[in-house]
């Protein structure tokens, strides 16, 4: 819209159309466009089409300005790019997700570790639980791989039983698992969970018709 003041931008229509999440990135396209940082505007949001549901759009145009400098219209397209969104996640999820276990792999827990220490000062202590399964070739020697896997899925879903929603567990490799608590609030509580976590493993693991303490 034109004003004696400058471009002026509502944002309103913006707003209600546009993922909450995403508004903060169109606006700020959209601002770096107006003010000549960038020769078009470009910004992929997700865009309401009906009730509380999205479709990722990549949105591109040129805006017109007067001969007072001031933007008048803004001529450019709308694209669907929902497929290509979806494809792109799966990917980043195998690429950080362990394929067995659909638990997040070493990869994803370094970096969510990382990034816990950096924010521990305001978010409180956090402890970190490196765990694997004893005698673990035996059983792959003993009923096969394919009781391998089962043992290790059986052994995630009994691990993320004992976690709380922030706590983060992952496969490392193998038979290696780790865990991030976070927040924790001393040795005692960590102490607790460490120890609930022992007590899931005291009843037999089934696989098939034999059973398995590990």
């Amino acid at each position: 819209s034109e004003s004696e003041t400058g471009p002026e931008i509502n944002m309103l229509a913006l707003s209600n159309r546009v993922h909450p999440e995403d508004v903060q990135g169109v606006r700020e396209a959209l601002m770096a466009h107006l003010e000549g940082q960038t020769q078009h505007f470009e910004a992929e949001c997700r865009v309401e089409y009906s009730k509380n549901q999205y479709r990722w759009v990549l949105c591109r145009g040129v805006i017109e300005f007067s001969r007072r400098g001031n933007a008048k219209r803004m001529a450019g397209s709308i694209s669907d790019i929902s497929a290509r969104k979806a494809s792109e996640a799966v990917l980043v999820h195998e690429a950080t997700h362990d394929a067995l276990t659909g638990l997040p792999n070493r990869r994803l827990f370094l970096k969510r570790l990382n990034e816990t220490l950096m924010q521990e000062s305001t978010t409180g202590g956090s402890a970190v639980f490196f765990l694997d399964v004893d005698r673990f070739k035996m059983v792959n020697d003993s009923f096969g791989h394919h009781a391998g896997d089962e043992l290790l899925k059986v052994i995630s879903v009994r691990l993320h039983q004992c976690l709380r929603g922030t706590d983060i567990l992952a496969r490392l490799s193998g038979d290696e698992f780790g865990i991030l608590l976070t927040p924790v609030a001393n040795k005692k509580e960590a102490t607790r969970m460490a120890e609930n976590i022992r007590a899931a493993f005291s009843e037999p693991i089934h696989l098939g018709d034999q059973m398995i303490y590990t």
